[in-house]
């Protein structure tokens, strides 16, 4: 394919833009979801300050010449979409957030053979020009040398069907929208914390194993791996018969509204999860209006949680889905269904709590005679230290003269 200089020009200027605009977790999180697009069950990152880079990995099927050569170094490639990668083809390219140079390697799991590329993205010139070569069993070639470890790593793991190193960082970049450099421990606390957000849910299903991140850090090497957590198991007992799963017209995106058993374990709003995979910013609470229509409902009942699944052939009922698949809104049905269900819940809620306190009012006041008071003062008194005894004795003396204070008063 031949690549005008103004489209040349273009695609660089493009690259550019999107370390711009995504966050540092996002560019971890698409070379994740790529893997996760080509049935990888485990992936991961290592982060190393030591060395000034990082790699991800996975055990997905790597990637046929072809594929290598054109999707993964071209900026806008539509990728076979079966997971939240980004519909604009952009998840392997947003690495100039870190640094110019990008390294991958594959292995295609077909045929068994392994490729290699070098793509500098520094200049235009070197943009259109990525290096692309095979890699052979048990050899780092010569421009890789720089990082062989990396790559025998890649090598030595036969399960592994890509590698995606990004060396030669200046700084480990901010999370937050000013864009400052933070220190290396601060940019791995914040990375899992949103990785963890992210897949926990995945990897609560039996369709994936694992996901792992290691540091090295003054040379010394870590690793751990994100843990399981399903929002659903988070239901209160004594009211799950309340908790309902509805289905749109299409069949195509379930939505679940329950009571949890800790409500401030899981942020008020709709929780999305798309693929299993959930998105970065949570939607909106919807509630039915005088109109039977629905409306926001600004101060969200504590009490209530919703959560809405789909898969991406649903995309298209779906608005707003930003390039990174992180963000979107609901069409007019479901956004109704969560509004219907949320306010027939908190209505239940409401109907609930007024029954409780009728009983409870309704309910004789049981006063306990004196004899019942001294025994158990007794009790306290036989099976407490002399200290505690003390501290006893001189709250009910307390007690006592408040009762006498009260009564003259």
């Amino acid at each position: 394919m031949t690549i005008l200089p103004n489209q040349m020009m273009d695609a660089h200027r493009a690259s550019a833009r999107l370390a711009v605009f995504c966050s540092p977790h996002q560019v971890i999180q698409e070379l994740f979801d790529n893997g996760i697009q080509y049935n990888a069950t485990e992936v991961g990152v290592f982060l190393d300050d030591v060395k000034d880079l990082f790699y991800v990995y996975d055990n997905g099927d790597g990637m046929d010449l072809k594929t290598f050569q054109n999707k993964y170094h071209t900026l806008y490639a539509e990728p076979n979409d079966s997971s939240g990668i980004s519909s604009n083809g952009v998840g392997s390219k947003t690495f100039k957030k870190f640094s110019d140079i990008r390294i991958a390697l594959t292995r295609d799991k077909k045929s068994g053979l392994m490729y290699y590329s070098i793509w500098d993205t520094s200049n235009p010139l070197r943009f259109q020009s990525p290096h692309i070569a095979i890699l052979r069993d048990g050899q780092v070639p010569s421009p890789l040398q720089k990082w062989d470890y990396e790559v025998k790593v890649f090598l030595n793991n036969e399960d592994y069907g890509t590698m995606v190193i990004i060396p030669e960082i200046q700084s480990w970049p901010s999370f937050s929208s000013q864009g400052k450099a933070v220190s290396f421990s601060v940019f791995r606390r914040f990375l899992q914390e949103r990785l963890q957000k992210r897949y926990q849910h995945l990897l609560a299903t039996d369709s994936f194993d694992s996901i792992s991140l290691g540091w090295n850090q003054n040379n010394k090497r870590n690793y751990s791996k994100l843990y399981p957590d399903n929002i659903l198991d988070n239901i209160d007992l004594n009211y799950q018969e309340s908790k309902t799963i509805r289905y749109d017209s299409t069949g195509q995106f379930r939505i679940i509204t329950w009571e949890p058993d800790t409500p401030s374990a899981i942020q008020t709003g709709t929780t999305m999860f798309r693929n299993n995979i959930r998105f970065d910013s949570n939607e909106k609470t919807y509630k039915l209006s005088k109109r039977k229509d629905y409306a926001i409902a600004n101060s969200p009942n504590k009490r209530i949680r919703q959560a809405v699944f789909w898969d991406s052939p649903a995309d298209e009922h779906m608005s707003n889905i930003n390039a990174w698949k992180t963000t979107a809104e609901f069409g007019s049905e479901v956004a109704l269904i969560l509004a219907q269900e949320y306010s027939a819940l908190e209505e239940t809620i409401k109907e609930r709590n007024k029954a409780e306190a009728e009983e409870k009012a309704d309910s004789p006041l049981v006063v306990p005679t004196i004899g019942e008071i001294l025994e158990t003062i007794q009790f306290f008194v036989d099976n407490s230290t002399e200290e505690q005894n003390q501290t006893l004795m001189s709250q009910i003396t307390e007690l006592i003269n408040k009762g006498e204070n009260n009564v003259a008063a």
